[in-house]
């Protein structure tokens, strides 16, 4: 699963700020004789000071949609789902974004092409606090959503109105398909709220001053490459304290093409998983990085209390993950957000999602400062600077096909778990890599590599955590320490028995939610922060196994550099980048991991 963002594909600024005078009602209360009364603050700057903080309104205007559907001959199916997945979303802001200053009476009279109803384009305008805009149009044929802006506060800048451009060739018959576009429309909303480059011009401070545009965006240089990084306030002290770098500089933004010069996303080499990334996976989590750029705008309170401590791709990695090659002499000091064995079975950082090692030989030399092993065609994940990353498989009926929570897996291993299988809110599930020798069918007796979804619960009292087997016998368990290591089992099952070991992660890089929660909109909906346990890395009194996987200590990848054969054609989809087509003698397949294995393996040995 993953979707392509569309801020470069559409032209933004400059912005164009209201001229009508805003105002804000508030209710004040008389201590004498408990009454209130309601007032019109006309002072905007004493709207801010007097304002109580409150959850942001949001209005969608659907004229434009309604109408297209009319006019472009669109399904009722398309305009309903389109209408449902905006109003949730536009409901898990409501739930977790408040407004410092609030504009109210916004009067949109152009935005884009949208036929604005009258409401909104009459002297009084429209009592809320964002006004959006949907728009069917196809702006690429790779793009499902892109979004631009319509209006800003003139005092502090804040974005006021906008709209975004909808794909009518959205595929709303996969399974999960409302959590895919809830989180696609949550990105581009992003982008409209808070997360581009003309809206950091806007930044302000509590005296309506702007913070200026040097003092949230630098430049960083890595192996002779210049990177722009946010090193706004807020941003840096979570940044920090998250990957435990005291002269952390910054947070690098996204250098490839896409999006770049709007300075839209995080890059992927330092914050995979992250939703505003610019082409996101299975693991769609908000990290704290994320939360705190919101504060440093000046118009929202902070959001730290909803990002439930799921994100954690280099969290206390130290400064060296964010200043050195992800690979250095053909070897990771960071196993638990890269890998080295190309296509094997991996789990992602967050331990959330199963997916393989995306590391191959695609045949093209790669950029010099790219090139990290001694075959300078063997390479990563383009977005993550070629990094060797995990990256999840999809399915051509289901988004998140390898995601623990949303999916139902492909299980193979009866012991395997999913999300309904949780009986109690402390019981959770997540990725784990295990090793295991079937009893009654493996005659070889070989240890053969996996990644399953296992049911897991966290001690905090005694900084361990047990991992379930069996999601219908308790009794069926492993017990993982705080360090974290391989510990062995014996699956006992007397009609399939097996014998193997499982891979536990260090306990902080697992147990980091105060209340559990599996997603970024369930810790949304249960405002769910990251446990005071691990607010900072002083919690590590111990040391940790930072390999975090089966011997990923150096390269081994098929006995020596993976290398398409050349009756294979080896090919990612652009729309899916992980979705893998191995094409042999003609025939195209959408392979698993096993099954590209086997195909590889065969082959080299003909």
């Amino acid at each position: 699963m993953s979707f392509k963002c569309g801020l470069n594909k559409v032209t933004n600024g400059p912005l164009v700020f209201t001229e009508q005078f805003n105002y804000l009602e508030i209710t004040v209360k008389n201590n004498t004789d408990n009454t209130t009364k309601t007032i019109i603050q006309t002072d905007p700057k004493l709207n801010y000071n007097a304002a109580k903080l409150r959850f942001i309104d949001i209005t969608v205007d659907y004229t434009t949609i309604r109408n297209q559907t009319k006019t472009l001959n669109l399904s009722s199916e398309l305009l309903n789902n389109t209408e449902y997945l905006l109003n949730e979303t536009t409901k898990y802001f409501k739930l977790m974004l408040r407004l410092k200053y609030a504009s109210r009476g916004i009067q949109v009279s152009k935005c884009n092409n949208a036929i604005i109803s009258p409401n909104i384009t009459n002297s009084s305008g429209l009592q809320t606090d964002y006004i959006l805009f949907p728009i069917f149009e196809e702006v690429d044929e790779t793009i499902e959503v892109a979004s631009g802006f319509c209006l800003n506060d003139k005092l502090t800048g804040r974005p006021l109105a906008g709209y975004i451009k909808i794909n009518p060739k959205l595929m709303i018959f996969k399974k999960n398909w409302e959590e895919y576009f809830n989180i696609m429309f949550i990105h581009q909303m992003t982008h409209l709220l808070v997360f581009h480059r003309l809206l950091f011009e806007q930044f302000m401070d509590s005296s309506f001053n702007k913070i200026g545009i040097n003092n949230i965006i630098g430049t960083k240089a890595l192996d002779g490459v210049q990177k722009y990084i946010i090193k706004s306030p807020n941003v840096l002290n979570v940044a920090r304290d998250y990957y435990n770098c005291s002269t952390a500089e910054g947070i690098e933004l996204e250098n490839s093409e896409d999006g770049y010069l709007n300075h839209g996303h995080w890059e992927s080499r330092t914050m995979l998983g992250e939703y505003m990334i610019s082409e996101t996976s299975d693991d769609i989590l908000m990290s704290e990085m994320t939360a705190a750029l919101f504060k440093d705008s000046g118009w929202y309170a902070s959001v730290l209390s909803f990002t439930g401590g799921l994100f954690r791709f280099g969290k206390y990695q130290g400064c060296r993950f964010l200043n050195e090659n992800c690979i250095q002499k053909q070897k990771t000091p960071f196993g638990n957000d890269y890998c080295l064995n190309g296509f094997e079975p991996t789990c992602s950082s967050s331990r959330l999602s199963k997916g393989i090692c995306y590391l191959a030989d695609f045949g093209v030399i790669v950029e010099p400062q790219y090139q990290y092993f001694n075959n300078y065609m063997l390479t990563g994940y383009k977005l993550a600077d070629y990094c060797p990353i995990s990256k999840a498989l999809t399915g051509d009926s289901v988004y998140f096909k390898e995601n623990c929570y949303y999916s139902d897996f492909q299980r193979i291993f009866d012991f395997e778990s999913s999300s309904t299988d949780i009986k109690t809110s402390a019981v959770i599930s997540g990725c784990f890599q295990t090793k295991i020798f079937d009893q009654l069918k493996n005659i070889n007796k070989e240890m053969n590599l996996y990644s399953n979804c296992l049911n897991f619960e966290c001690d905090y009292e005694a900084y361990n955590y047990t991992i379930y087997l069996n999601r219908n016998d308790t009794n069926q368990t492993v017990n993982c320490t705080k360090e974290g290591g391989e510990v062995t089992f014996d699956f006992k099952d007397t009609a399939n028995p097996k014998k193997g070991s499982i891979y536990c992660v260090d306990f902080w890089q697992i147990c980091t939610a105060s209340t559990p929660c599996s997603t970024m909109l369930d810790c949304w909906k249960k405002k769910i922060r990251e446990g005071y346990y691990v607010s900072n890395f002083n919690n590590y009194t111990y040391i940790p196994n930072i390999t975090q996987s089966f011997d990923n200590s150096g390269l081994k990848i098929f006995e020596g550099n993976l290398t398409i054969p050349d009756n294979i054609d080896f090919d990612i989809n652009l729309l899916n980048p992980q979705q893998i087509f191995v094409t042999v003698k003609g025939e195209i397949l959408l392979t698993n991991i096993l099954l590209l294995a086997m195909i590889m393996t065969l082959l080299m040995l003909l």
